[in-house]
């Protein structure tokens, strides 16, 4: 998946690749004894999993479903800092910091949680060391991609930080589709938009053009990447 066509140095390469479906990583006794300690539940489209200022006392799994991590601003608006998908954990710094959320979570569509509170998920982690070391991964790799994004938006034009967000999203949800890199999760251009600091008018209009450059395509809600030349080339 991380080779271009010309075999040059891996387009992916430039961005940290972590596992983000924790579920999927884990082995069925791990899966097993996460669900003996944890509460299911759904969600619709629209409700909030936790608020700003709520007591940060539970972890999250998304089993499936999209979940939208935004930090509330002053004008009354929010940033998003980025969206959950199946597998993935949330909620999980402000728990081990036994302190009050500083995020917003909330339901993009239909979905199904995992909620743990944090006294059994310390106790589950003190005997599942590797699932430590996992999570170790997908918190630092989190923390380098917001770092990232807050100096792209200071510094970069909107097509390259687009550019960035389609590679950074190879590395967690790509798939080899012959030549090209299928991108296995739906966003939006409205949630694209959110996650560069853009407007879904300007995505619309560069999703266009990178089309008719041939660097990308979509097959229904997902994109794929034709060229990774080109788009590699956007990055510098």
């Amino acid at each position: 998946m991380t080779m271009d066509k010309s075999g040059n140095t891996p387009l992916l390469s430039c961005l940290p690749h972590a596992p983000w479906n924790v579920l999927e990583q884990l082995t069925p006794i791990q899966l097993h004894s996460l669900n003996r300690i944890g509460m299911s539940y759904r969600l619709d489209k629209g409700d909030f999993v936790f608020h700003t200022g709520e007591n940060a006392d539970c972890v999250y799994f998304l089993k499936t479903g999209k979940i939208k991590v935004s930090h509330p601003v002053s004008n009354g608006k929010e940033v998003t800092l980025w969206f959950c998908f199946g597998g993935d954990i949330f909620g999980l710094a402000e728990a081990a910091q036994n302190g009050e959320r500083e995020v917003n979570a909330r339901a993009c569509e239909k979905s199904e949680i995992l909620r743990i509170t944090r006294d059994n998920f310390n106790g589950y982690l003190f005997d599942q060391p590797q699932v430590m070391f996992l999570l170790l991964q997908v918190i630092s790799s989190r923390l380098r991609c917001l770092s990232e994004t807050l100096a792209n938006v200071a510094g970069e034009q909107v097509q390259t930080r687009f550019a960035r967000l389609i590679v950074w999203l190879c590395t967690r949800y790509g798939s080899n589709d012959g030549d090209s890199i299928s991108i296995n999760v739906h966003l939006t251009h409205q949630e694209i938009a959110e996650m560069i600091g853009s407007t879904r008018q300007t995505v619309t209009s560069i999703m266009s053009d990178f089309k008719e450059k041939g660097i990308l395509a979509t097959n229904g809600h997902y994109i794929q990447i034709m060229d990774r030349s080109l788009l590699g080339s956007l990055l510098h």
